[in-house]
């Protein structure tokens, strides 16, 4: 592939990942302080934010194995906005304190959440007609589309509430249509053909996954690192209210983080010594293991930026080794599907759980106990990796 197609894709998979995390962080990020703002507690907004997820890993490996044997990602992924586009006109149009309001949530998850982890697949298999594209800098567009719209966001909320909420993720959304139609057709690698290596059915797929050990040892890794992130990510909100925060410092915080993200993920690129996968995933895990540490130490809001910051350079280190390490342990024919439903189970699982157990605490013994929830998990992922985990990956030169 020449020079200029090349810059052609790395440029628009950057300008979807922008426009996807921009909608995703509305949806995600702001979901637990509507949630409050419609009277519902830390309680039911982790059985709430649990549940979007648990939709979301059920609806992947539908996702995964159509656009790996039926579906190009292009038409998948526009049927994918349409569905979100609608959903949020509906949720805009209902009572926010309604049930029906929440079953609406639950099943827009399903479809806008998966989408990223498509596009994960979708970059990752573009590099089969382009080695030089770059994952993590095209991740870096998201980066930018989420810390520009967690800032403005958190103002717009401080300022007008949540009126606006759904109807804002959806029109960013509809935005990304127009892109997707630019971006390269690849061949269905487990489409049925006339060959004699038959293709992987839905009913063999799974176990294909669940026998290549290296493959569920990244899994183990990766799902108790969002279980050790999320106890303080998805209760942030609630950890800078009781600091004396608002809306508008929870967006600032977010912001800085994004910003910071985004700018290791473009250069990551160039730090040759931080190819070695197992180098990757320690510092990820131990930057991870940072922030839960500092806000045990020290009290305020100043520290949550500094956390923040550092929760930041776990996630570009992560979002660095975590696609290529699920793509390196798949079989070819069924890639789409190996790394979206890694990616998806490993955060899903992780985030349900953290969900749950870090609602729990901080409606029972306040905010340190969320803070100690994920204090645990992660010191106790870290010592996992090193002591069974690395040594396997440095002996298998990955």
């Amino acid at each position: 592939m020449n020079k200029d197609n090349s810059m052609r894709y790395t440029s628009l998979f950057f300008i979807t990942y922008f426009l996807y995390y921009s909608g995703y962080c509305i949806f995600s990020s702001y979901m637990v302080p509507y949630l409050a703002e419609n009277g519902y507690s830390a309680s039911v907004s982790g059985v709430v934010t649990s549940l979007m997820m648990i939709a979301s890993v059920l609806m992947q490996p539908i996702a995964g194995y159509l656009t790996d044997t039926v579906l190009p990602a292009r038409k998948y992924l526009t049927i994918t906005i349409l569905m979100v586009v609608i959903l949020a006109i509906i949720n805009s149009l209902s009572d926010s304190t309604s049930w029906l309001n929440i079953i609406i949530i639950i099943i827009s998850a399903a479809f806008s959440y998966s989408f990223s982890n498509l596009m994960d697949a979708w970059v990752n298999r573009t590099k089969e007609v382009d080695t030089k594209i770059s994952y993590s800098r095209i991740r870096a567009g998201g980066s930018i589309g989420f810390g520009i719209t967690s800032i403005l966001f958190g103002h717009i909320v401080t300022t007008f509430g949540y009126r606006w909420f759904f109807l804002i993720q959806g029109g960013i959304f509809l935005l990304l249509m127009p892109f997707l139609y630019f971006l390269p057709d690849l061949e269905l690698k487990n489409r049925r053909t006339d060959t004699k290596e038959k293709n992987i059915s839905f009913n063999r797929i799974f176990s294909v996954l669940l026998k290549d050990k290296k493959y569920c040892m990244i899994l183990i890794i990766f799902t108790l690192y969002w279980m050790g992130h999320r106890p303080i990510g998805s209760y942030l909100s609630l950890i800078v209210r009781q600091r004396g925060g608002s809306d508008g410092l929870y967006g600032n915080i977010c912001g800085i983080g994004a910003v910071v993200e985004c700018f290791l993920l473009i250069f990551m690129y160039r730090f040759k010594s931080l190819k070695r996968m197992d180098r990757l995933i320690f510092l990820t895990l131990c930057t991870s293991l940072l922030r839960p540490l500092l806000l045990l130490l020290i009290d305020g809001t100043i520290i949550l930026y500094v956390g923040q910051i550092l929760q930041s350079i776990s996630f570009a280190l992560c979002y660095s080794v975590i696609v290529d390490a699920f793509s390196k342990f798949s079989d070819y024919r069924i890639k789409s599907f190996s790394i979206s439903v890694g990616l998806t189970v490993a955060s899903v699982v992780g985030m349900t759980t953290a969900n749950l157990v870090g609602g729990f605490a901080f409606d029972l013994l306040g905010e340190n106990a969320t803070v100690w929830v994920s204090f645990l998990i992660s010191a106790n992922n870290l010592l996992i990796f090193m002591l069974f985990f690395r040594k396997i990956i440095v002996e298998k030169n990955i």
